[in-house]
Formats: C-alpha cells, structure tokens, sequence
C-alpha cells in the first residue's frame, strides 16, 4: 500500500511538474509574441497557458491586458476581474484594471484600483503621477496637485509630475506659479530639461502672452528633436501673435505633416490660443450665416459649413474690391468681382477661384469675354482688321483692348487652423483664414487696364 502511495505521489508530482513546464512555455511563446505586437498571437498563447492551468492569475493577467491594447475593452475587463480574483493582494492586477478603467473614460474606477495598487506599493512614485492625472481629469485639482508633489518627493529627477503640475496650476489660473516650477526644473541638474519641457513651458508662455519667450523655447525644443504635430502647432500660435505670416505659415504646414488630421489640429489651436480681436464678429461662422472680420480689414459676411464659406456671400477687401455671390468649398463659384479702379468681372470660377467663364468689364464700356480661363479678342478689332489692311492687332493686348497687371497664377494648400490673415490679390504671399479654415496661397489675380497702346480698341496702324 505504501509503495502504491509513493507510485502515485510520484505521477503526481511528475504531472504537476510537466503542467508547469507547459505553462511557462506557453506564457513565454506569449510574452515573445507580445513584445513583437503580435498581439492576436499572443493571445493565442495566453489561452492555452490559461487551459493548462487556470488558477494561474498570470495568463489572465496577460491576456487581458493584450485585450485592452486591441481595444476589446470587455474581454479585457472578464480577465483583469478574474486576475485580481485569484490574487487579490497582487498590486499590478489592479494597476492594470486601473489602465483599462481609464482607457474606457470610467476615470473613478481608474482612481480607485491606482489607490488600491498604491496601498500595496506605496513608494512607487509614478502611481502617484498616474493618479494625480486622473484626479485632474475630474477637475479636483488641488488632490491633483497633491499626488504631483509626492511623485517628486519620492523621485525628484522624473520630469513627468513637473510638468502636469504646472498645468494643473495654470488651469487654476496659475500660470506664473507653473512656468516657475518649470524654470526650477531648467536649473535643476538632476532633472533633463529636453525638447517636451521646452514645448510645455512655451505652451504656458502662450498663455501670458509672453510670446517672445514661448518662441524661444519652441526654438529649443526643435534642437532636441521635438517634432511632434502639436509643437509645430504651438510655434504656428506664437508667430502668429508676432505677425510672423511665413513662419507661421511654415510651422503649420509641418505640423499638416505630422498628423493628416486637419481638423484635430484646428481643434488644438483653438483650445491653446488667446483668443483674438477680430474673427466672427457676428451670426455662426461654423456653420450658418455670420460676419468675419479678418486683421486686415477684409471682411466676409455670408453662409459658412464647417468653418469654410458656402453659398451666397460678400467679400469686402481692404484694398477697395469686392466679391458678391456665390461660394462653394471656401472659394468664389459665381458672381460679380468689383476692383477698386472700376472694372468688373461678371462670371464663373474655377475650383481654384480663379476667373473661368465670363466678362470683364471696362470703365469706358468696353468688354473682354473670358473663356475656360482665357481671355477672347474683342470682336470689334477682328472686324476691324478684316476691313481694313492698314491696320494690326495690337501686340501689347494681342487684340483684347485692356492688359492684365501682374497676373502670375495661384497654388493652394487647404488645411484648418484659426489663425486670421488676408490675402492680397496684388502679388504677396499672405493667410488667409474663412472662419478657420486657412488657405495658404501664394497668387497674383492682377487687376486690369485699358490698354495704353491701342487705347482699349485691339487695333493700332501699320508702321
């Protein structure tokens, strides 16, 4: 009998000892997987160490977490559940449910397992940090500004709570308090002041108004390599406020680079920005009718869709010209084009909002007829030179008895932002924004003249 006992003691222990073999095998073939993000892979490991034992808190600890980074939120919640179930005293179990809480907005849930994990790590200074963020998400900021302090307390070279205390501060009206606390860190050798402080201290900078300063740290922040979309931004909102157009321009389209999401970045600005003194003054400019004033002087007044004009509008410019009529995708479709010295242009557009099909029209009564964007002879000099040999097409207007000013074409990049600027249909490079949509034109539509060599006939004599 006891020689069978010992037999059976034996296939036990043998057994228990191939099982765990085959766990650990499988929860490493799993952890290979996950490092190399093959997520689904690793999952599929996960699932088999949990069939070969599944009193093992680790294989659903694991695999939930990898559900949560597929965003499978609900399978990711049954195995955190389950984690923390079979080892209730395990603190990252609730770190990690305190993770997935927070990637599912349920930030009070989030707040509680962090505090849980806290109880059982009480000297990790980045679950502090961790929750001093959270409780920001709340706006309880003061519980916030507390857990920053003693993230710093336990570690005072990790940069991460400077920085988020000092926006929490700033959000509380603080700002002075929060770039202190970040120009201590800058003279602090323990601490690596890097391309993220600079952005973060620039960004507070902005909202003193301070710009000067904010430039100078978005200067630093490029020479550590901080390119991300939002520092390009921030350095858009600065130069802005210096008058910068081209760099601002410049920054913008670098951050365009960056993120595709234009209207993401729109979103940013507007949120980071002091807001200006012009822009819609009037009515809805999101979308709706509204007036835009632009710095310039240039202002709009007209239907709006999603921050671009559409419809039936009034485009008054500084310069003396004026556009009234209709407007599709932020740019002139058709209508009457009235410039400062008298002439008209009645017609169409093309996508680019240059004159395609229509007529200009001359202060002395004289017409030229545009056709797909080029200009036709006057009819009067053709009949002109058919009845009379003595007579030529004039080579200055090539017969269409006005000349065209300086006129060089137009390239567009559209992206959106709310910085306001005007642009000048006489051969600068300026911004233009419709109710926070910017066009980035570099263009000269020219004006128009009757010809001085023919005197707007298209015909001169023969030498």
């Amino acid at each position: 009998m006891k020689r069978y006992l010992l037999v059976m003691f034996l296939l036990i222990f043998i057994g228990q000892q191939l099982l765990a073999q085959t766990y650990n095998e499988y929860s490493k073939k799993g952890l290979d997987a996950y490092d190399q993000k093959k997520y689904t892979e690793a999952i599929d490991w996960f699932t088999k160490s949990i069939e070969v034992d599944k009193m093992n808190f680790e294989g659903y600890s694991n695999r939930g977490y990898t559900y949560m980074l597929l965003k499978e939120f609900d399978k990711a919640e049954s195995d955190l559940n389950a984690a923390v179930r079979l080892a209730p005293d395990t603190a990252y179990n609730y770190k990690n449910r305190s993770t997935l809480y927070d990637n599912k907005g349920n930030t009070e849930l989030a707040i509680a397992d962090i505090t849980k994990y806290i109880s059982l790590k009480p000297k990790d200074y980045a679950a502090y940090d961790t929750r001093g963020n959270l409780y920001k998400y709340l706006n309880k900021d003061d519980l916030a500004i507390a857990d920053f302090d003693k993230s710093i307390s336990l570690r005072p070279d990790y940069l991460n709570p400077y920085i988020r205390k000092a926006f929490t501060l700033s959000r509380q009206n603080r700002t002075d308090e929060g770039i202190k606390v970040l120009t201590n860190v800058e003279n602090d050798t323990r601490l690596y002041a890097g391309g993220v402080f600079f952005g973060a201290r620039a960004n507070l900078y902005i909202k003193v108004r301070r710009y000067e300063q904010a430039l100078e740290d978005e200067k630093k922040a490029d020479q550590y390599g901080c390119t991300d979309w939002k520092s390009y931004a921030d350095r858009a909102i600065i130069e802005s406020y210096l008058k910068m157009d081209d760099e601002a321009s410049a920054s913008l389209k670098k951050a365009v680079v960056y993120n595709k999401n234009m209207k993401e970045i729109y979103n940013y600005i507007k949120t980071n920005r002091i807001k200006p003194s012009t822009g819609c003054i009037d009515g809805e400019c999101e979308t709706g009718v509204g007036t835009y004033l632009f710095p310039s002087g240039n202002k709009y007044i007209g239907g709006f869709n999603h921050y671009t004009r559409q419809g039936q509008g009034i485009c008054y410019f500084a310069n003396g010209d004026r556009f009234e009529g209709t407007f599709a995708n932020n740019e002139q479709q058709q209508g009457t084009y009235t410039f400062a010295n008298g002439y008209k242009y009645i017609g169409s557009y093309d996508a680019n909002g240059k004159e395609l099909n229509g007529t200009y029209y001359a202060t002395n009564g004289n017409s030229v007829e545009m056709r797909n964007g080029v200009m036709v002879p006057l009819a009067t000099a053709t009949s002109t030179l058919a009845q009379n040999s003595q007579m030529m097409t004039c080579p200055v207007c090539n017969g269409l008895g006005i000349r065209s000013i300086a006129a060089k074409g137009t390239t567009y990049s559209t992206y959106t932002t709310p910085n306001s600027y005007s642009i000048d249909r006489n051969g600068n490079t300026h911004v233009e924004v419709y109710g926070g949509t910017v066009v980035l034109e570099s263009h000269d539509f020219g004006h128009y003249e009757d010809c001085q060599k023919c005197h707007g006939k298209g015909v001169i004599p023969k030498n």
